[in-house]
């Protein structure tokens, strides 16, 4: 299947019984529906960030990307925890491109730290990119889960892909 073919696919209906769980109240499933909002927190560190930041890469739409992080929480959520298991849903794409979108906008900005175009702290740019690497990491351990059909391992991988990179990136940007 094409990369646009997975994005805009029907969910599986194997995913249907992982409703149940994704609802509970097992602390991991509420730790997952929480996660979803963990962007549109770093989208406000971000916009009431702004000016400590743009003094480190003046050419960076700091509030432009944290108002699509705020709006990426609301989409996560909707995707991952409102609609998830219904057959079709606009939330999914909505909710895959624009964290596409996001991760690589992160990536770009982690990118300049290191080829010099932003001059953030070392500390700074090292938790950025210790962050991108490990939300990678866990999103990747995510589609495993997903694929392998593990819904407890996949709400835990995919809350460590939402709250990783950021969290990370917050307690970083707030010590400038």
């Amino acid at each position: 299947m094409s990369i646009f073919g997975r994005f805009f696919a029907p969910q599986s209906n194997k995913l249907a019984p992982w409703r149940s769980h994704i609802h509970s109240e097992l602390p991991l499933a509420v730790m997952y529906r929480i996660s979803c909002w963990m962007y549109s927190l770093a989208g406000l560190v971000l916009i009431i960030q702004a000016v400590p930041l743009s003094v480190c890469h003046p050419e960076f739409p700091f509030q432009t990307f944290g108002w699509s992080l705020v709006v990426q929480g609301w989409a996560s959520y909707m995707n991952d925890v409102v609609t998830w298991g219904m057959h079709t849903s606009y939330w999914k794409p909505f909710d895959k491109v624009l964290a596409s979108i996001n991760t690589i906008t992160s990536g770009v900005l982690v990118g300049h730290q290191h080829l010099g175009f932003a001059s953030f702290p070392p500390v700074v740019g090292t938790v950025l990119s210790v962050a991108l690497a490990t939300a990678l990491y866990c999103k990747w351990r995510s589609s495993i889960a997903l694929h392998a059909n593990d819904c407890m391992d996949f709400m835990k991988w995919h809350s460590g892909w939402h709250y990783s990179l950021p969290l990370m990136a917050s307690m970083a940007i707030l010590t400038l």
